[in-house]
């Protein structure tokens, strides 16, 4: 997979959307997702403590796919806002 380490080594881009997706169950747990969706290549990465470790790669090449990525991403967690209002239950953090 000739694509994959410059995709996993590339700076912030905006042509790859890298999102972090709960997938539900213990054994799966936190997935990242790196997706060049413009071309159609997917890595996913799975969160174990500190570190990522390779689960797959592919090219995607079913409409149907692309929409359950879709999907994910939308639904993708998301950092904790914090520049948003300082409540008394944020304070200190």
């Amino acid at each position: 997979l000739p694509w994959a380490r410059p995709m996993m080594e590339s700076p912030p881009r905006k042509v790859i959307l890298v999102y972090d997706y709960y997938e539900g169950t213990k054994d799966k747990g936190v997935r990242r997702y790196i997706w060049l969706k413009d071309y159609d290549y997917v890595i996913i990465l799975q969160r174990k403590k500190k570190a990522y470790f390779w689960v797959t790669a592919f090219y995607i090449d079913k409409k149907w796919k692309r929409r359950d990525l879709q999907k994910k991403y939308e639904k993708r967690q998301r950092p904790p806002n914090t520049d948003g209002p300082r409540t008394p239950s944020t304070l200190g953090r």
